[in-house]
């Protein structure tokens, strides 16, 4: 149950009731992962409906849907920074001075129609859920900045109304600001780097694999964006120069606190105007878009890190030695998988089979020597220690399916 506005801002309410019934046919003991988006009755970790299901599978790891955990990332980037959160405000205001007026609008368009800047390039509502795609909305002032600017004026000296003339004059002082062009390079950047991941994300032909290569790529492009300030900066200058913007920082009052007579240092705070925006925002900003996804995408890597064996392009960079340990580990950890019924012997010849499925040469074959006691090793380096409930026992090399045994020979000839 939940409520949201129409398109006339009246609350409407929406009931969706669900089903989900378990059959017989279904083993849930099958299921390896688990996803939803954050909702507290779906992603609890004491009540939800993952842990319910871990509580019956404790190998169903529960993924967060990777585009709306990167939205989060977003949001907790942009909303924890006070100035970040002006700057977003400010937005929001110039688009709905424009789009509640006709007449504005219309002022706007025509300005940019006279610079072929139409289109694309209008301003557009900031949206309050999805960080991404607020994309568009800072590229508009990004490359029409000059030309909002010049529709604000515009408006300040021709209005009759000195409400409409109060509202344009703040909102121009508020873009004359060179902090708030900064920003705009700034957001600009970050969300260029996220914008691209995000909608890939939404894509259902992507898997978890490519999905945490591209969030890696997105982290790396904002650690190097990190110590590029100065870069940023100076396309900051220029943004502003289309204007005549002053390039300077807002210089604030150092607040002092009283200092007591045991302790050893004064208080000290950041008192040039540019190294406290560079360290409260900048640094602050990319920061936490840099650090969120360290917890926040902790499932979607466990899921990823069990499942790489059965990777083509992992498959394709182990070698024979590496690809054993790597069967092994993974047996170990599903060693009561239902598709072999806690069979040991029934699970090692599967792993044997699918091994030689890969390294299989003309030159070798299943008797190969030097194939068979690489084998052998590996097995005996990290062989299962699987036990059932019933207290069945390791079958022994001899009486197993290994290349070699008088079992093995004694399967090919049936």
């Amino acid at each position: 149950m939940d409520t949201t506005q129409d398109i006339a801002k009246v609350d409407q309410l929406s009931q969706v009731i669900r089903y989900v019934t378990i059959e017989q046919s279904i083993d849930l003991s099958k299921c390896r992962g688990q996803g939803y988006d954050g909702a507290a009755v779906m992603s609890d970790p004491y009540s939800g409906v993952q842990k319910r299901i871990l509580d019956e599978v404790d190998r169903a790891v529960y993924v967060h849907c990777a585009a709306h955990n990167l939205n989060l990332v977003l949001n907790d980037a942009m909303n924890g920074i006070f100035e970040v959160s002006k700057f977003f405000a400010a937005l929001e205001k110039l688009y709905t001075f424009f789009a509640v007026s006709i007449k504005r609008w219309a002022l706007l368009s025509e300005i940019l129609s006279s610079k072929r800047k139409a289109g694309n390039l209008q301003l557009k509502r900031l949206c309050p859920t999805r960080w991404s795609s607020r994309n568009d909305s800072l590229l508009a002032i990004r490359f029409s900045y000059a030309d909002i600017l010049q529709a604000l004026a515009k408006i300040v000296l021709t209005s009759n109304n000195a409400s409409e003339r109060t509202d344009a004059s703040n909102l121009k002082k508020d873009l004359e600001s060179f902090e708030f062009v900064f920003q705009v390079v700034l957001h600009t950047k970050i969300l260029i780097a996220t914008n691209g991941v995000s909608q890939n994300l939404q894509n259902s032909d992507f898997d978890l694999w490519q999905a945490r290569d591209l969030l890696q790529a997105a982290r790396k492009e904002l650690e190097e964006f990190r110590g590029e300030f100065e870069k940023v900066k100076s396309d900051a200058v220029e943004l502003a120069k289309s204007w005549g913007v002053r390039v300077e920082f807002c210089q604030k009052r150092v607040k002092k606190t009283k200092r007591h007579f045991d302790e050893l240092c004064e208080d000290q705070r950041l008192t040039d105007g540019e190294k406290r925006f560079k360290v409260n925002v900048f640094l602050s900003c990319l920061d936490i878009a840099i650090s969120q996804p360290n917890h926040r995408f902790v499932g979607l890597n466990q899921i990823v890190d069990s499942f790489a064996i059965i990777q083509p392009q992992v498959l394709l960079q182990l070698t024979a030695e590496e690809l054993a340990k790597e069967c092994d580990k993974f047996r170990e950890k599903y060693y009561d998988d239902p598709r072999t019924g806690g069979d040991v012997e029934k699970a090692e010849e599967t792993t044997y089979r699918s091994q030689r499925a890969w390294y299989k040469t003309p030159a070798r074959d299943e008797n190969d020597a030097e194939f068979r006691m690489l084998y052998q090793n590996a097995r005996s380096r990290t062989a299962i220690q699987a036990k059932d409930s019933v207290g069945q026992k390791r079958v022994p090399p001899e009486k197993s399916g290994v290349p070699g045994s008088s079992n093995h020979q004694q399967r090919r000839d049936n």
